[in-house]
């Protein structure tokens, strides 16, 4: 195991509007004293790192590390601490910018979440048909930005790993409105690529584990594709009766989910019989 230089705290620098950069140094060891957890360092707070490492599993683990602070609901000021090496093909990437490009890529996803909270909470209607049209689209609109701005930190090949909170943050949301507006297919996408994240962050039988993959296995069965429904329906029976025992009125939901679900594959009915089962892997791609 590698060792863990605390870094010196030093004074912030003001580097735009609102804006304040937490230096802690270039080695990848000099993490905050704040964040002192193995798994913050290597997915919550892990940028991909394309000078490094070939493989996407690898960018996505190693390089510099973000942790970003704020904005608050009603105040823009972002605090960035920043840490290790962000060098991408094209050479070093200046840290200044990755701060300015995180906090606007952190004030974005917070007005995406502002909006959303605003249009589920102000009782417009009661179906998806209703709830939809600009307000979805402006959400989903400021999500495509975010992620952009996250995906590419000043350099094409740097940028936030797949794991850091700011991201699952935002694929979090876009399931979130798919769901609520009848999105199925891309709700799905949405899931299957917050899976792998999922799986790092808890261990087995905890319970956000198992009722992401609840929420995954119900929607894939409503669109038909039994199989991979069957699979994920599996998983989420097995962890949430532990977590939650077997009489619980949700686990209940969950294993009729699955006796359905597998009772149209004993049938023949799936319309996705013909594709191979996929891994968790092709799962969280």
């Amino acid at each position: 195991a590698h060792s863990v230089a605390h870094s010196v705290t030093t004074k912030p620098t003001q580097i735009a509007q609102d804006t304040y950069l937490h230096d802690h140094g270039s080695q990848t060891t000099a993490v905050p004293s704040f964040r002192l957890d193995l798994f913050d360092r290597t997915h919550l707070c892990a940028c991909r790192n394309g000078s490094n490492h070939s493989s996407e599993k690898e960018k996505s683990t190693s390089g510099g590390g973000v942790w970003i602070a704020g904005p608050a609901k009603k105040s823009n000021r972002v605090d960035v601490h920043v840490w290790g090496e962000f060098g991408g093909t094209g050479g070093h990437v200046d840290r200044g910018t990755v701060g300015i490009v995180a906090a606007e890529a952190s004030r974005v996803l917070r007005d995406a979440e502002t909006l959303a909270d605003g249009f589920e909470t102000s009782g417009v209607g009661n179906s998806p048909n209703e709830l939809v049209g600009q307000n979805a689209s402006a959400v989903l609109a400021k999500l495509t930005r975010a992620q952009s701005l996250a995906t590419s930190l000043g350099g094409a090949d740097v940028g936030l790993g797949e794991g850091h909170v700011l991201r699952v943050r935002a694929q979090t949301l876009a399931l979130r409105v798919y769901i609520r507006t009848g999105a199925f297919e891309k709700a799905v996408a949405a899931a299957k690529s917050l899976l792998r994240p999922h799986r790092a962050a808890y261990p087995q039988n905890h319970p956000p584990l198992g009722l992401h993959l609840a929420l995954l296995a119900k929607t894939e069965a409503y669109l038909g594709q039994n199989r991979a429904a069957a699979k994920h329906g599996a998983e989420a029976y097995a962890m949430l009766s532990v977590s939650h025992g077997t009489s619980s009125s949700l686990v209940k939901q969950v294993e009729t989910t699955l006796r359905e679900t597998r009772f149209e594959l004993h049938k023949g009915d799936a319309r996705d019989d013909e594709k191979p089962s996929l891994s968790d892997d092709e799962d969280g791609g």
